[in-house]
């Protein structure tokens, strides 16, 4: 069986996904395991949707999201079935504009164009960096130093994750990590986003091994001890300890 990839590990909790969705005069409207009618039928007509099972979040979500740039009202009203709405049905709205959704497509893909462009010491295209100073209410007009395009690039993914995450503690060994958890798609995308840009999103930037003492970066957010001493067989022989301890009292 194929491991979870760390975008579904990051995001702990699975996401709600809708029975059904429509497109009603440029918004979309959800449907959760409700009673609805079918305009396509007689009017005393009633079918009841089948509530679908949560699901959680994989790496391929960012990219399928981003894909959808350009695209008709009908793919994004595909791709909302699929994956539920941006907010997430907590937030207590059943429908949401096709405009809000292509404009967070627009700003996810204006986030990555200009993140590659930083990281490869480019001029970006000033399209992009006029709709990331609109999603965030800027008067900058330019992006000439990098310094300027990190910090514009820090304050749009932080909108994005604006109401979207949570923080979550948690202790790994003796160290106690805060994580970011999505509670809606607009928060898993986010995570996926700042993973995407070259950050880290539910992984801790340093621990303490458990066995050496030495700080190292995990490569999972459940490891404890770092690569040589997993190497040392530390792991299967504190494994063993813990499985003794147990046994003891039974033995006696």
């Amino acid at each position: 069986m194929k491991k979870n990839t760390s975008a579904g590990r990051a995001n702990r909790f699975p996401l709600l996904r809708p029975s059904q969705c429509r497109l009603n005069g440029g918004r979309l409207e959800f449907f959760y395991g409700q009673v609805v009618s079918d305009p396509l039928r007689s009017s005393a007509y009633r079918v009841k949707q089948r509530t679908l099972p949560p699901y959680r979040p994989s790496k391929r979500l960012l990219p399928a999201f981003l894909r959808l740039e350009g695209q008709c009202d009908e793919a994004i009203r595909a791709f909302a079935e699929r994956f539920g709405p941006l907010s997430g049905p907590d937030s207590g709205e059943n429908s949401e504009s096709v405009e809000r959704w292509r404009r967070a497509i627009e700003v996810g893909c204006c986030v990555v164009r200009v993140s590659d462009c930083h990281r490869k010491s480019l001029r970006a295209d000033p399209r992009d960096v006029e709709a990331m100073t609109r999603w965030c209410k800027l008067p900058l007009k330019s992006l000439k130093s990098q310094l300027v395009r990190k910090v514009l690039l820090a304050m749009s993914v932080g909108n994005w994750l604006d109401g979207a995450a949570r923080p979550m503690c948690r202790w790994i060994g003796g160290t106690l990590v805060v994580e970011l958890q999505a509670t809606c798609l607009m928060g898993a995308l986010g995570q996926q986003l700042v993973e995407r840009i070259g950050g880290k999103a539910g992984k801790p930037a340093r621990l303490r091994c458990q066995n050496c003492g030495k700080d190292f970066t995990p490569e999972r957010t459940t490891q404890i001890r770092c690569r040589s001493c997993i190497g040392r067989g530390f792991r299967q022989r504190d494994a063993m300890r813990a499985l003794r301890s147990r046994r003891l009292p039974n033995s006696v």
